[in-house]
């Protein structure tokens, strides 16, 4: 498929100004996509756009398949319904100012999640007909997700934010006698949450169908590593290295370097790849097809770490006394089903210090009933002399053609340069291209 060289920018949907003090899917966005479309661009990327978790990171969210309520556009409900015009709630909707400052989120979560979750409550009581058809069937085709999130949030919420590993022991362990009560429990606000999960659901694919009339194609981000308190690491504790006690054996970062003496210790739990190779990639796989069913493109954030990893033991304040760790490599992509492993391919990633190391890379290609996706990464060098290897753009579109040069590019160089090949994109066939 041709990948068309195109522009666009980087702007996540809560650094637009919006009612309730954060950015979400509602006028403004809309507003945004109107000026991409004006400017000529093709592309407006985002960052993760899952529940936050700690620090309030869009990186540290509490779910790979969930979707951040704050996200939710109120105008958005209120034109549903969603929110009765004749009770308290619109006269809080309506003295909600237009916030266009940063982002304060103690006032947020204090002053918007409540009118998400009226909003919610009014829509389990009173939806009927088609809204009520597509809530039964977002919640049916979703079960595979949703259910144990929203137990998790609802579980979460009443052991008041608490890490799920310190949580009574039987629902700590997902006992099921302990889940089932828990069901039943908290049935009303599981309702709930779920309507909120199929708010967002449906607010984000009518925005993106926006992009897609204007020949705006959407850049997503699926972040390598998971929060440990989330509900992914909560429900399949077994795929991550977690002691006796449910915390991290070692976790995720970077080493030291130039910038930092200490490195980066970002705390997240480190995956056990061995285990994950036995299932066969099962649960990535299932991110990487949800990623695809919601974004045009996918960027896979810290995509390096699949080749190799910085493991740091849990207990070390820093990241000084971790070492490099083999991933999965090219394992992983020949575990993709057969209709999105078409070919492989091979790219170097490097970086300062290491030498040049052959690295697979797969070209996806996944078919569904709507649309075909494609992957497109960089291609092995054909020359073997490669400080005389340069990159030109391809007639054919989308992977660079390769010429030789006299004018040699210095090593260096040419080694920060394919370290930018490390990103993964996944690309549907049918996105208008822009005239």
């Amino acid at each position: 498929m041709p990948f068309p060289r195109a522009a666009g920018i980087l702007l996540h949907p809560t650094s637009l100004p919006s009612r309730g003090g954060v950015g979400d899917f509602g006028p403004a966005a809309y507003q945004f996509v109107d000026f991409l479309a004006s400017a000529r661009q093709g592309l407006w990327q985002v960052l993760p756009l899952g529940p936050l978790g700690y620090g309030n990171s869009p990186y540290s969210s509490t779910s790979a398949f969930a979707g951040n309520p704050l996200l939710i556009s109120l105008e958005r409900l209120s034109e549903r319904g969603w929110i009765d015009l004749g009770k308290p709630d619109s006269a809080k909707l309506a003295d909600l100012p237009i916030a266009s400052g940063p982002v304060e989120y103690d006032q947020v979560f204090a002053r918007k999640m409540p009118l998400l979750f009226e909003a919610a409550r009014n829509f389990v009581r009173s939806a009927s007909g088609d809204a009520l058809h597509r809530f039964e069937s977002f919640r049916a085709e979703h079960a595979w997700w949703l259910e144990d999130f929203v137990l998790f949030d609802a579980l979460r919420a009443r052991q008041k934010l608490e890490s799920w590993n310190h949580w009574p022991r039987d629902l700590a362990h997902r006992e099921p006698a302990a889940l089932e009560k828990a069901r039943q429990d908290l049935g009303a606000d599981i309702q709930i949450r779920s309507a909120l999960q199929f708010a967002f659901y449906e607010q984000w694919r009518a925005l993106r169908r926006y992009c897609s009339e204007r020949a705006i194609r959407v850049v997503g981000d699926v972040a390598i590593f998971m929060n440990h308190d989330s509900a992914d690491v909560w429900t399949h504790r077994e795929l991550f290295r977690l002691n006796e006690n449910l915390e991290p054996v070692v976790v995720a970062g970077v080493p030291p370097d130039f910038f930092s003496k200490t490195g980066q210790r970002w705390g997240n739990p480190l995956y056990r790849w061995d285990v994950m190779k036995e299932r066969g990639y099962e649960w990535w796989i299932q991110r990487l097809r949800w990623a695809t069913q919601n974004c045009d493109y996918i960027r896979l954030d810290h995509f390096r770490g699949f080749d190799q990893f910085w493991e740091i033991p849990a207990s070390d304040a820093t990241a000084v006394n971790g070492r490099w760790v083999d991933g999965p490599r090219w394992a992983a992509c020949r575990s993709l089903p057969k209709t999105w492993a078409t070919s492989l391919r091979r790219s170097t990633p490097c970086g300062t210090g290491c030498r040049f190391r052959e690295w697979p890379f797969c070209n996806l290609v996944s078919e569904t009933k709507a649309r075909t996706f494609t992957c497109r990464i960089a291609p092995k060098a054909k020359s073997s002399t490669r400080a005389r290897t340069t990159t030109t753009p391809s007639r054919a579109g989308g992977i660079p053609a390769r010429r030789s040069t006299s004018a040699a590019m210095p090593r260096r160089m040419l080694d920060v340069a394919k370290t930018a090949f490390i990103g993964l994109l996944f690309a549907p066939r049918n996105v208008p291209r822009r005239a």
